[in-house]
């Protein structure tokens, strides 16, 4: 449970042999490549990649035209659930699979190709003949023949086609023209121009400039509009049939080949992504090498499946983790239900090859804090029931979602429980074996219940409790990652005496409670400690004490622990004084006030249960009103609630992990392990055969 260790591992191979190398690491699977600095590439892979990146590209725009994904959508998904068609490849070797991709690719995409260039050009014939009909259908009502119009000597008239807009500025820029108007379709009017011949060349100039030839009746058409419309209407009748079936024929081939188009651009993707990541095989003229992180539990395996070429194998242990820091990946391995958490680290970033994983924690501290927030046993099991759904559609990025709202609704529904609170209403009040609550949270001696400030009280110093314990775990971890990296020098001069300190700060403040509030009392005391707000035995004073003696020791280690590295030459040079100074202002001021910050943050677990439980109160106000308004109003209200402060309790968990506890000991400038060949959703990647041949 983790952070996985690693090996790095080296292969030397033959070049002839990289297409079967790379099939082998594609069987293997957990190979993370990190290959060597290199100006060449490797011939035989950069022409796969170079062919993989083609198909992608061709696929990609044509994917996208055809609005297909890989994966469905998350409505289409929560309607139908998770359903996805796979297409199988089948290849010897990765030099095969490029063929293979290629071979089903080409000519499907020129036969997509072809048919929508076909509707394209039916669309261009349909759009033609619509602008022809509606012109010829406006002069059939006139009694014009064309052919005598183009007798005339001394005129010119002529008909044009122009957008609407542009009609005043034509009118503005021909004040010589008789210019008559007629709206052809909302957007569209055709314009009679009548003038002198003399001025055809400045009438053609306008209209060139609007970008508008002259109407005429196309020749193989009688130059008689009614005519000619007659003709026009029935040919137009025929391409919009045609059109429509071009449509429905294009529309029948996406869908029969849907699963092909998608599985085949994923298997290209892949393909130019793997290829493009290791075609640095290094400078040897007839070897390569291939390198990478492969999971130290699977090295034998790895050894087995590539022992007939030059192999070598490192462990990433604490002595050689620096010289590789900056490219050791890190592999999170969590069970199934802690994995569902991982997103939220990964909020802030993967965990660093030598860091600690916190998802393990998080994966129990998330709902529990969830969980206090959102306290209603009926909202809890709605929550709970939600994520089983989630779960049940079986979306790969829904599944987590799933595991995560189930946990936090059956953490709610405990709390709920506590409370003894169902839709904001009395448990007991509706079944009376319940009981009555471990805390009353809600008084309902008025006629408009309240919250009970006792129980209040109660829950924020358990609120201040959770917040206490976690901050202090986060310290912990802080101390276990340098002792792990070896990292001594910062775990004495930083993290144990920041823990020390905040051990102090929290004593003392436990003491200045017990005295109440009175400082002049906080030495002096003899009155049992108010210890975690529930043990009473050590004196105040006692406390105080031993409070001031780890603050006051925190402090000074962590003041002088900067300069004594300095002066044993252990931290680079620099001014003692400024180094003392920094570290005053550093730990008295900004450190001591983060603690009370931090540590108050966490009130917010019980007020934002105040604020929940509020909400209900107030919606079920609404009983008052008639049953037939009250219970529709009611179960509304109910998930808006729902909906609103559930998103809030989210947002204000994360916040509580990410910048009051991950800010105590967690980076999260990891490198995320990535297989050079991921899982595939649509793709179905099957290896022929093929004997096997070494030169090496």
């Amino acid at each position: 449970m983790g952070v996985s260790r690693l090996s790095r591992v080296s292969i030397v191979i033959p070049r002839s042999e990289l297409s079967l190398t790379m099939r082998g690491l594609a069987e293997f699977g957990m190979f993370h490549p990190d290959q060597p600095q290199s100006q060449t590439y490797d011939p035989l892979l950069n022409d796969l990649s170079s062919r993989a990146f083609k198909v992608q590209i061709t696929l990609r725009d044509l994917l996208r035209d055809l609005n297909l994904t890989l994966e469905p959508g998350i409505m289409e998904i929560l309607r139908r659930g998770y359903h996805v068609d796979k297409d199988r490849i089948e290849a010897a070797d990765w030099t095969d699979f490029i063929e293979e991709i290629e071979a089903k690719a080409t000519p499907l995409i020129e036969q997509i190709r072809k048919i929508k260039e076909s509707i394209q050009n039916i669309e261009k014939r349909v759009s033609g003949d619509a602008d022809v009909a509606n012109a010829l259908k406006l002069l059939s009502k006139l009694s014009i023949d064309f052919g005598e119009i183009d007798k005339l000597r001394k005129f010119m008239i002529g008909l044009v086609i122009v957008e609407n807009k542009d009609v005043r500025e034509i009118e503005k820029s021909l004040p010589s023209a008789l210019i008559r108007e007629a709206e052809l379709t909302a957007s569209r009017s055709i314009l009679v121009i009548a003038t002198q011949k003399a001025n055809n060349e400045l009438v053609d100039k306008v209209l060139k400039s609007f970008d508008i030839e002259f109407f005429s009746i196309p020749k193989d058409l009688p130059q008689n509009p009614a005519e000619a419309f007659g003709i026009v209407s029935t040919r137009l009748d025929l391409a919009r049939s045609d059109l429509e079936e071009a449509r429905q024929s294009y529309m029948q081939m996406v869908s029969q080949n849907s699963t092909r188009l998608l599985s085949l651009y994923e298997a290209a993707s892949l393909s130019f992504s793997s290829m493009e990541t290791m075609k640095r095989t290094g400078n040897l003229s007839r070897f390569a090498i291939i390198s990478g992180y492969i999971p130290t539990a699977l090295a034998g395996e790895f050894s087995k499946r590539f022992d007939r070429w030059i192999l070598f194998t490192e462990p990433i242990t604490a002595q050689n983790y620096h010289d590789n820091s900056s490219k050791v990946p890190t592999l999170m391995k969590n069970p199934r239900i802690v994995s569902a958490f991982e997103g939220i680290s990964l909020n802030q970033g993967p965990p660093s090859y030598g860091e600690i994983d916190p998802t393990p924690v998080i994966s129990f501290a998330f709902p529990l804090f969830y969980g206090m927030m959102f306290g209603d046993v009926g909202h809890g099991i709605i929550l709970s029931l939600f994520g089983l759904f989630l779960i049940y559609r079986k979306a790969p990025s829904l599944v987590r979602w799933g595991q995560l709202l189930l946990l936090a609704g059956i953490s709610a529904t405990i709390m709920g429980l506590i409370i003894g609170e169902v839709f904001g209403l009395e448990i007991a009040s509706l079944v009376p074996a319940f009981g009555h609550p471990l805390v009353e949270f809600v008084e309902r001696v008025n006629v408009i219940p309240s919250i009970n400030v006792t129980s209040l009280k109660l829950l924020l110093k358990i609120s201040i409790l959770f917040g206490i314990g976690h901050l202090f775990i986060g310290n912990s971890i802080n101390i276990a990652n340098d002792l792990k990296n070896r990292e001594y020098d910062e775990a004495i001069t930083e993290s144990i005496p920041h823990i020390i300190m905040y051990s102090g700060f929290v004593l003392l403040i436990f003491a200045f409670l017990g005295t109440g509030f009175d400082v002049n009392r906080l030495f002096v005391d003899p009155n049992p400690t108010p210890l975690f707000f529930f043990l009473r035995t050590i004196p105040i004073a006692s406390v105080a004490q031993l409070a001031t003696f780890l603050l006051v020791g925190g402090l000074i280690g962590f003041v002088l622990g900067k300069p004594i590295l300095i002066l044993t030459g252990r931290a680079p040079k620099e001014s003692i004084a400024m180094a003392v100074m920094v570290r005053v202002i550093d730990g008295a001021i900004e450190k001591i006030a983060g603690f009370l910050s931090n540590t108050l943050s966490y009130t917010r677990l019980a007020i934002l249960l105040t604020v929940h439980t509020s909400l209900l109160i107030v919606v079920n106000l609404l009983w008052g009103l008639p049953l037939a308004l009250a219970i529709p109003l009611v179960i509304l209200f109910n998930i808006l609630v729902m909906l609103m402060e559930g998103m809030i309790v989210y947002i204000q968990d994360i916040r509580l992990h990410l910048y009051e506890w991950f800010t105590k000991f967690y980076s999260g400038t990891g490198i995320e392990f990535r297989s050079l060949f991921p899982r595939t959703i649509r793709a179905e990647l099957v290896w022929r055969e093929k004997e096997v041949t070494s030169s090496a």
